[in-house]
């Protein structure tokens, strides 16, 4: 284990962040430096897989704008509410390494030539807190070694690349699962020590990556990193927040329509605001589903948290397909389809009997029983902000265009909708089962948003919200009624 040296990093650090006390039992420095290390390393892994599948190439700049972006929703997982609190210390703190890297690397190395640049490579190691030199030399070998690869897989007749910053939707699908894993890993590590000094040593080891590359750029200063970087921080803090607070709404799909189309002030093409009145009930709907949201339980399991993900990230694209002007009876066909294919070999029935099923002619059934489920048990007790956001959404509802039957749509436009809309369901349930996720969250989740889009089929929200309540209940009856059908159908002897 490499030594660690007397010099200290400077003073101010984070709220709650004290190095001098890390190694008074097991937890060192060095961990600590390690751990940062290989968070970067495993985001970039990623990154570089996003990016590849995009097509895209990257300078430097670019990268550790990415890694700042990663910086701002990890400390929104980590801290959640407390995120914003940290934003002027993150700022300050990543400033200043970046500054102190850039000057230290220039002292040493600036006029240094091949004969005397090992020599002086180990007196800035020696000048440079714990291994942050080394650090960030291994980081900045990965970053080029990541540039260079994108280069060559990039064919030179492609068009000129439009854009810097990786696809959202790709950039999101593999940032929530890493943060959420890294942060189990370290509140493991820490064992009650405060979360923030992960953050704190993840922001130094960034400072130092602009440090150290606006030293490669002969820059005079670290403002050409800086003016890019420090913005994405919080950017991607609210970015992250309003995907947390999606998790939480447990598919309210009216709720989601509203947040995007208020809180981003780009309003989706189906729900246009035209009157006071619609305005204004959709800011009472968003402030009374913040207050329910509060009184959720967070999610604590690792089953929960990728439900909580996998929930979030099929609503994001029910709304986007919604936006696109996709018929709602498309949507809802197709995730009762896959939902249906997914969780029938998990109750029992071999691959070779489901194909010779018709799901849809199961459909019917299966909403006679959950009706008749939940007509039987007893109505819970509401709290008032439910009560009162179950009226707000009904009335919303109204002023939302009630969705077509098929039968009224052209036929070709049927079958494009559906093959849009099959395609996207398709490899968004793929992607998370290929990242592990099981398959019993995946099919829950898919069962989930199904009951929520029967809202917009005469279901009113106060029967969805008992429905929601219940929703163990319910899918215990489903579950106990799919193993059934083989035998109604006589199945096992074809």
């Amino acid at each position: 284990m490499t030594k660690e040296k007397n010099i200290s990093y400077p003073q101010p650090m984070l709220s709650s962040v004290d190095y001098d006390n890390l190694g008074v039992d097991f937890f060192s420095l060095t961990s600590l430096e390690y751990g940062a290390l290989q968070n970067c390393s495993d985001f970039l892994e990623k990154l570089e897989e996003a990016l590849l599948s995009a097509k895209m190439v990257q300078i430097p700049e670019m990268v550790v704008v990415h890694l700042c972006c990663y910086l701002g929703a990890t400390t929104t997982i980590y801290n959640q509410d407390k995120s914003r609190d940290l934003e002027p210390e993150i700022n300050n703190l990543l400033r200043r390494h970046a500054e102190l890297s850039l000057s230290k690397f220039n002292h040493y190395l600036l006029n240094s030539n091949a004969n005397t640049q090992s020599l002086l490579l180990n007196r800035l190691k020696e000048d440079t807190p714990g291994s942050i030199v080394v650090q960030t030399l291994r980081l900045g070998r990965i970053i080029m070694d990541m540039m260079e690869n994108l280069s060559n897989s990039r064919s030179s007749l492609l068009k000129k690349q439009k854009d810097l910053i990786c696809p959202q939707n790709e950039f999101f699908v593999f940032l929530i699962p890493l943060v959420n894993e890294q942060h189990e890993k370290w509140q493991e590590y820490l064992d009650g020590v405060s979360i923030n000094h992960a953050i704190n040593q993840l922001t130094i080891q960034i400072g130092w990556l602009v440090g150290y590359f606006s030293y490669l750029d002969r820059k005079p200063d670290t403002n050409s990193y800086l003016e890019y970087c420090l913005p994405c921080i919080p950017l991607y803090m609210d970015h992250t927040n309003k995907l947390l607070q999606a998790m939480l709404a447990g598919g309210q799909i009216l709720t989601s329509i509203q947040q995007l189309s208020i809180n981003d002030e780009e309003p989706i093409d189906d729900v246009v605001i035209d009157d006071i009145e619609t305005a204004s009930l959709l800011n009472e709907i968003w402030e009374l589903s913040q207050k329910t949201h509060s009184e959720l339980p967070p999610a604590t399991t690792k089953f929960q948290k990728e439900a909580a993900i996998f929930q979030a990230g099929l609503e994001k694209l029910v709304v986007e397909l919604i936006s696109e002007h996709m018929e709602i009876k498309i949507l809802y066909m197709s995730i009762f389809y896959f939902w249906f294919t997914l969780d029938a070999p998990l109750r029992g029935i071999p691959y070779e009997s489901l194909n010779k099923l018709s799901p849809f002619e199961e459909m019917g059934n299966i909403i006679t029983l959950i009706r008749k489920t939940t007509f039987e048990l007893p109505d819970p007790e509401f709290s008032p902000n439910v009560k009162i956001l179950n009226s707000k959404l009904q009335s919303l509802k109204s002023k939302l265009p009630a969705p077509e039957d098929l039968d009224n749509v052209p036929q070709d436009r049927v079958e494009c909708q559906s093959t849009r809309v099959n395609t996207a369901i398709h490899t968004l349930t793929s992607d998370y089962l290929k990242q592990d996720y099981h398959p019993e969250v995946i099919a829950n989740v898919l069962f989930s948003q199904w009951l929520r889009l029967s809202v917009l089929y005469g279901v009113s929200e106060q029967e969805w919200q008992k429905m929601n309540h219940y929703f163990v209940e319910i899918l215990t009856a489903v579950r106990s009624y799919i193993p059934t059908i083989l035998l109604r159908n006589d199945l096992s002897k074809i």
